[in-house]
């Protein structure tokens, strides 16, 4: 390099270097640690509502739902026998309520309000269903009523089986309950009467799935999940440790937890311990790699502790500004580790060479700042460059990754210019005061010539090599663009095997719906009432919980007293009943035979969510055709055909009539339901925190919701009926899109600057030829992704625009040592891809290590990210060698 055209600013930190390398040091050395105690501050913060556009309607929209009445972002699932698991649920219950962060625990549903209102709060078909089904207040009556209801409504009619299928559910697992309980009685258990009696009329209270072995308890926060504060975190590891805790001294109970909370903090714990592992994985892998090159142990140091003094300046930042790391930014040390190390050897490697030729220690640094100096100054511009492009995102965790990345970028470019010389400075007069010459790498002059036979070989064969490369870069392209899907499953992109994630995706198997919730608010009673009618005939919808199940219709009041005033007078005036054993013995059988036949109409019909509960009390089951004879109506059909069992029958009965006495006249009460009366545990479910004047319907879907179709479909229906509406899984959905959005458009910005860069690096259009094989190297990527089956996500499609920042470096420096040298078109060829293709070799190689330990995260959505930037960097490198040299030569006049 000419000594004329070495810039100022590169003979003054040559000069500080070698006059006070000592004192430049030290100046550093306070910076950076005041930069370290900064980053000790940060807090890890994974949150998804971070990966959504900060001012897209559904984000708007979420926050305030979850700000006006919380969100069951903790479910704790319990698994074992039906009673065990009460029990453990009764336990826990009430010391989750008294828990500080909690302000609603829902568990057992509020079962007396229903005994006091049932009747008023009916709609009228099935009111005067209920006249007919509880004329007669006794055991027999109340089961030969329930049997002529089934044959009325359900054991030839699949349409309401239906129509009624979640209400038919639900009441099934109540009677599993009080035949349970009447078994146990004839069986001399002394079972509680009443517990089944109140089973019987108002269902059971726990939320049970449909093969009763597994309960869930949902907590509420008072402090939202989406604003990732420490209190809310906090939470949900204080619930895990007291719930597990207790399940410690219940080993007949299994315990697990799901939900936004659980997943959250399962995510932070997975991400946090990767990162530090993948961090010093990568540092040695670099490390060893370096060690290798240069044949020294000493001189890899040089090269990586002005990477690590960017990246404790970055994270420095990232305190100062942000204060927290989210779910992408939580990359950024990996990020870095693979891109500084870059600057650094391609000027390491410059200094060996020009200390080789025999300049003395200011000439050599001034040379290689200068010169290489430049190219790595372009390289990490444009890399920024391509980082601060994705600050167009409205998306939080887009934009602070593009921040944080851009300036990561720009810091260490910093720390590399102003740390590595003065070390390389000291590291020469070391050996000069021990009268020795400090170690070169044995090629560090030539290169590697290998490098530059095979650009040569592309050079003289320009034809072939962009024929084929236009061949395969538009089947690239044509695959990426039609042949690559989206992967729109959350779950799918969260760590393996956490058993939240496997019980998101569990629960709508077992209970016919799941617990990731649509929500609709409105102003009016009767419009939710009317909305609840009309979801709950929708086949996407398992389930509609509205504050209208608890609130009587006005005009049902004056419907029903009469109705209701006669009811009671009958039962008062009933005679106490004389149950007879074979009379209740036949209504039990009747029930049998009328369950048998709803099975098989359901099965038949589709209805799935009312065979297997049916299944469970037959001991049927309807798929094998065997027969469990321990279930709860084979047992009973066996103690009435003992003489012990029929001895108990009256004792039994006279229970049973006795509760039913008390229950049916109270249930039977024509006081109504109002907002007045509501339970607590309804109205911290369904109504306004603040207590406003407003209604919540939670719109439960039949299947899960995570897949793409699925949710379209519930979305459609939904919208169909009420409108706008929101759910946590079409959340993501917008997050995948908007992403998509932010990618692109990142990447066209990315490309307009890296274009303004390099015209203006290279003082014209010289420079844009570094782009063909950069766009070659991301075509050939995106063919690999297709062949390996990956698909795109929320993550790594920022990879895109990242990649254009990256990859351009390889060719920048090709060209600019190019550029640098004499002799004819192929021998500058030859020359600069020997000298030059060394470094940016090694640079690809130490770049794929670090984004190569990203793909290493269990978090798979993170770790595709990795992968992509892997294969990325290592085709923008093979693109450089082979493709380069055949666009040189097409444009590039071949003269000395």
């Amino acid at each position: 390099m000419n000594q004329e055209t070495i810039p100022g600013w590169a003979r003054g930190i040559a000069r500080l270097s070698v006059n006070r390398p000592v004192l430049t040091l030290i100046v550093l050395l306070l910076v950076t640690f005041a930069a370290f105690w900064q980053a000790g501050t940060l807090q890890l913060r994974m949150n998804f509502i971070d990966l959504l556009p900060e001012h897209h309607p559904d984000a708007v929209g979420y926050k305030q739902i979850v700000d006006e009445y919380g969100e069951q972002s903790i479910i704790v699932a319990i698994e074992g026998e039906r009673d065990d698991m009460v029990a453990f649920a009764e336990e826990i219950v009430p010391t989750l309520r008294e828990m500080e962060g909690v302000y609603h625990v829902e568990g057992a549903q509020p079962q007396e309000y229903f005994l006091d209102h049932g009747f008023m709060l009916q709609k009228p078909k099935d009111f005067y269903r209920w006249l007919r089904m509880y004329d007669d207040p006794s055991l027999t009556g109340v089961l030969r009523g329930i049997n002529d209801d089934f044959e009325r409504e359900y054991t030839d009619n699949d349409d309401n089986l239906r129509d009624d299928e979640l209400m038919v559910a639900r009441g099934l697992l109540g009677m599993g309950l009080a035949l349970e309980r009447l078994e146990q009685g004839l069986s001399a258990n002394n079972a509680d009467a009443d517990e089944g009696v109140r089973a019987l009329l108002a269902g059971e209270p726990w939320m049970l799935s449909l093969d009763r072995k597994m309960l869930l308890v949902a907590i509420t926060p008072k402090e939202p999940m989406w604003s990732a504060s420490e209190a809310a975190l906090e939470l949900t590891k204080q619930v895990q440790q007291t719930v597990g805790e207790r399940a410690a001294e219940h080993p007949e109970v299994k315990v697990s937890f799901t939900g936004m909370g659980p997943i959250g903090v399962d995510e932070m714990n997975s991400v946090g311990t990767y990162t530090q592992l993948l961090m010093l994985a990568a540092w040695i892998l670099v490390y060893l790699l370096l060690a290798r090159n240069f044949r020294s142990w000493g001189l890899p140091w040089l090269a990586m502790l002005p990477l690590a003094v960017g990246i404790i300046w970055a994270l420095g930042l990232m305190a100062i500004i942000f204060g927290s790391i989210n779910i992408m930014t939580v990359m950024l040390g990996l990020v870095l580790i693979g891109l500084g190390i870059d600057f650094t050897l391609h000027i390491v490697t410059r200094f060996c060479e020009e200390r080789g030729a025999g300049h003395d220690l200011e000439d050599a640094l001034a040379i290689t700042l200068g010169g290489t100096g430049r190219g790595v100054l372009t390289g990490g511009l444009t890399t920024a460059a391509a980082f601060f492009a994705l600050m167009i995102a409205d998306t939080r965790g887009v934009f602070e990754f593009g921040f944080s990345a851009g300036a990561g970028v720009l810091l260490t470019l910093v720390a590399v210019f102003l740390t590595l010389p003065p070390l390389l400075v000291l590291r020469e007069k070391r050996y000069t005061r021990k009268g020795r010459v400090a170690p070169l790498p044995p090629d560090a002059e030539e290169g590697w010539p290998l490098l530059g036979s095979i650009a040569a070989w592309s050079f003289k064969r320009p034809a072939l090599v962009i024929i084929v490369m236009v061949l395969l870069g538009g089947a690239c392209f044509y695959v990426a663009w039609t042949g690559i899907p989206f992967e729109y499953n959350f779950l799918n992109l969260e760590p393996a095997g956490l058993t939240s994630v496997e019980m998101q995706q569990e629960i709508p198997d077992r209970f016919g719906m799941s617990d990731q919730n649509g929500w609709i608010a409105v102003t009016d009673i009767e419009r939710a009432r009317a909305l609840k009618d009309t979801l709950e005939d929708q086949p996407a919808v398992g389930s509609v919980s509205s504050v209208s199940d608890y609130v009587t219709k006005p005009a049902w009041i004056d419907q029903y007293a009469p109705q209701l005033a006669s009811l009671r007078e009958q039962m008062a005036s009933h005679p106490t009943p004389n149950t007879e054993t074979d009379e209740l013995y036949e209504q039990i059988s009747r029930l049998w035979d009328n369950l048998d036949a709803m099975s098989n109409q359901a099965y038949m019909a589709g209805v799935d969510r009312v065979w297997p509960v049916i299944d469970i009390l037959t001991g049927y089951d309807t798929e094998s055709n065997e027969t469990d004879t321990t279930a709860v109506l084979p047992s009973l059909q066996a103690l009435f055909e003992d003489e012990a069992g029929r001895a108990r029958v009256q004792d039994v009965a006279a229970a049973w009539n006795a509760s039913l006495a008390e229950r049916l006249p109270q249930m039977a009460d024509s006081s109504p339901g109002t907002l007045d009366n509501l339970p607590e545990s309804v109205r911290k479910s369904l109504l306004p925190m603040d207590g406003s004047a407003e209604y919540l319907l939670r719109v439960s879907p039949r299947e899960s919701i995570w897949e793409k179709d699925k949710l379209d479909q519930f979305d459609q229906q939904v919208e169909d009926v009420a409108g706008n509406h929101l759910s946590t899984a079409e959340l993501f959905i917008v997050m995948t899109v908007e992403t998509l959005r932010d990618g692109r458009t990142g990447s066209l910005l990315a490309l307009g600057v890296i274009f303004i860069l390099l015209l203006f690096h290279f003082r014209g259009a010289f420079g844009l030829m570094a782009v063909i094989p950069l766009l070659s190297g991301a075509l050939l990527m995106l063919g690999l992704m297709y062949i390996t089956g990956m698909k795109y996500n929320y993550i790594n499609l920022i990879a895109v625009p990242v990649i254009l920042g990256i990859g351009i470096d390889d060719g920048v420096h090709a060209l600019h040592r190019f550029r640098e040298l004499r002799g004819t078109a192929v021998e500058r060829i030859r020359a600069a891809f020997s000298r030059v293709g060394r470094a940016i070799l090694l640079t690809s190689a130490t770049t794929m290590i670090g984004f190569g330990s990203i793909a290493f995260y269990t978090m798979r959505g993170m770790a595709s990210f990795g992968m992509v930037l892997f294969l990325g960097v290592g085709f923008c490198f093979i693109a450089t060698v082979l493709v380069l040299p055949a666009v040189v030569r097409v444009f590039v006049r071949d003269r000395n």
